[in-house]
């Protein structure tokens, strides 16, 4: 039965071979140097000229050799971005695949929410007020009855897609605008904006791209306006140290000459979607003119 050889003897033995390997290609060369000097000698050559002609030929072959090299290591990294780009690729599906899967948990738990808030009414049905008529959200002379104002589908999909940050058709929800339905008494979502937005790209000039011109349309828009609404952002700025951030800002517009029962009505809307979580509103930024709704005012206040 032979002996195992450790990996330290067999080290040795490869750095022996190698070395007369080194040894035998040095004696080979010395030998064909010797034989071409013998050659030049005999046919009465110039022997300086014959050995500036070796050291071209050495010089050709070494540059040969290393171009041989460089190839072999172009094939291997040609090799390696193809591996790459197919991960990339599957990368890519995986990030469709979960956004899909999130945009449909969103529509489901909607759902949910408004089984879970009809169910409630039908096991505590609000009492009669004093007159034995439903209580409205604002008791006040000439309000409409309503019992609760509340988003629609419509408004909340948009809303929690522009937190959650989920890619509608390639693109992020950047703001909110939504109106009370004084017919109905829901609170619908006028309009909103639509951005491309690549989170692998430089973001601190998207966030400079966003503020001239999406935060401009979204102020334009507001101010515009003779009636109040209500408006969510997602804010994207540069900090004051450089830094790329993002903050969700609330904001209510209730321009000047609002009638007392218009704003009593937005008031208490405010106060419900705080109290039922639909906006998860931290902070609000009330504004009534331009100068409320400039960046780092809203930034200050949300």
């Amino acid at each position: 039965m032979s002996t195992p050889v450790s990996i330290e003897d067999r080290k040795k033995s490869i750095e022996e071979k190698k070395k007369k390997l080194e040894k035998l290609k040095q004696e080979r060369q010395e030998f064909d140097s010797k034989q071409v000097d013998s050659a030049a000698a005999e046919s009465g050559a110039d022997l300086d000229e014959v050995k500036k002609y070796k050291a071209a030929e050495k010089i050709y072959t070494d540059l040969q050799a290393e171009e041989m090299g460089h190839r072999g290591k172009v094939k291997f990294l040609r090799e390696q971005l193809a591996v790459l780009m197919e991960q990339v690729h599957k990368l890519n599906s995986e990030i469709s695949i979960s956004e899909n899967q999130a945009s449909d948990l969103l529509t489901k738990i909607i759902k949910a929410k408004d089984e879970m808030e009809y169910r409630k009414r039908k096991a505590f049905p609000p009492a009669p007020s004093a007159a034995g008529s439903p209580r409205s959200s604002v008791q006040s002379s000439g309000d409409p009855g309503w019992v609760e104002i509340k988003p629609t589908k419509e408004a909340l999909e948009s809303h929690r897609a522009m937190v959650d940050r989920i890619k509608v058709d390639g693109k992020l929800v950047a703001w909110s605008i939504f109106m009370v339905d004084e017919n109905k008494g829901d609170l619908l979502l006028d309009c909103n904006e639509m951005i491309p937005w690549n989170l692998r790209g430089n973001l601190n000039e998207q966030a400079l791209e966003w503020k001239e011109k999406t935060f401009v349309k979204l102020i334009d828009n507001i101010v515009s306006r003779r009636n109040p609404c209500l408006a969510t952002v997602d804010m994207k700025y540069i900090t004051k140290d450089g830094r790329f951030s993002e903050k969700t800002a609330f904001i209510k517009w209730l321009p000047s000459g609002t009638p007392l029962r218009v704003s009593k009505v937005y008031g208490t809307l405010v106060s419900t979607l705080k109290q039922r979580q639909y906006f998860n509103i931290q902070k609000i930024v009330e504004a009534a003119d331009k100068g409320d709704l400039a960046m780092d005012e809203i930034l200050d206040r949300c």
